[in-house]
């Protein structure tokens, strides 16, 4: 078992407006599940994208789950539009193009979660 904390590690802007930090991972020795934290900033978005793992012909599409800690904002899944805020709970389909952005005055907080590993996003173009 493994037990961490915000506090044991540090953030890294991974776009505009928008830090994470990544917990578990086959990086961090998790075999099925990676968990990250993102902080949004006001104004601020996640790029649309859909995330894929493993390599070759056992490449495929998983599900990314996540909760709003802090915040409000709008969840996109495809052409389907949502609010979130804190305690709010989603779940994207796999090989679903989705992004998450920030409505309001203070920043979103969020923890996320993925089925596999070594979890790739594919950003969309155009």
């Amino acid at each position: 078992m493994r037990v961490t904390s915000l506090r044991d590690k540090s953030l890294a802007e991974a776009f505009p407006g928008v830090r994470r930090g990544v917990f578990f991972d086959a990086s961090e020795g998790s075999e099925q599940v990676s968990l990250l934290y993102a902080e949004i900033a006001p104004g601020a978005a996640i790029p649309t994208h859909r995330h894929w793992a493993g390599q070759g012909a056992a490449r495929h599409a998983v599900e990314e789950g996540f909760h709003v800690l802090e915040g409000t904002g709008v969840v996109t899944v495809g052409a389907e539009e949502r609010p979130i805020e804190a305690g709010s709970f989603c779940v994207m389909r796999a090989g679903e193009y989705h992004t998450i952005r920030n409505t309001g005055a203070s920043p979103l907080r969020l923890v996320a979660a993925f089925a596999g590993t070594s979890v790739e996003a594919e950003r969309k173009v155009g």
